[in-house]
């Protein structure tokens, strides 16, 4: 009898070890000063029953760290978390981060529990969240836009300096009247090819 009762104390103790908890994060991600970001966490079972209770909860930097949480100070009134029926049936323990702030940087570990006969947890590598100040986008949309400035203004002095030299040629080989009404008709042509453009 007493055999019997440590195989079953034994078979108990092993299928809790076997229960396992896997979190899945996005490994790194990066958003700018002022936005909103989607922290994603998602996590799988393996030989659990459907649990009726559980929570999430997310650390910064390391796990059991800071909290990040609307209690938390560094983040306060900052955090929306999804909701519970989410978390336990579509198993989605995403948080959102509102009013992102450059010091945001940095490492976001999920971890979920969940409560059977125990409680079994289990935690992602962590999400590395970068956040840039929203001028350095502005800056690198300036980049494009001061080259492709500078070779339309090229192309106008170009433009300008042929209609010269084709007014001067034409100045030399006619009378002065001619060579005026040839650079009228040219100047004519090349501003209606510039409108064209």
């Amino acid at each position: 009898m007493e055999g019997i009762r440590l195989l079953v104390i034994l078979g108990a103790l092993q299928g809790l070890h076997s229960q396992v908890i896997h979190v899945f994060q996005i490994p790194s991600m990066s958003t700018t000063a002022g936005s909103i970001v989607v922290l994603e966490c998602t996590y799988t079972i393996t030989n659990l029953n459907e649990s009726t209770n559980g929570w999430f909860t997310w650390y910064r930097h390391k796990l059991h760290g800071d909290v990040v949480a609307n209690t938390a100070e560094f983040f306060k009134g900052r955090v929306s978390r999804v909701q519970a029926e989410d978390f336990l049936n579509k198993k989605l323990a995403n948080i959102v981060l509102h009013r992102v702030e450059m010091s945001d940087t940095g490492v976001y570990i999920c971890e979920v529990s969940l409560l059977q006969s125990q409680v079994i947890s289990g935690h992602g590598h962590g999400t590395f969240l970068h956040v840039t100040e929203a001028k350095e986008i502005t800056v690198k949309q300036n980049e494009l836009v001061i080259p492709l400035s500078v070779v339309g203004g090229t192309l106008i002095l170009l433009s300008l300096a042929a209609f010269y030299l084709i007014c001067i040629r034409k100045a030399s080989a006619s009378t002065k009247k001619e060579s005026s009404n040839a650079c009228v008709e040219f100047k004519t042509q090349a501003f209606d090819s510039f409108e064209e453009v």
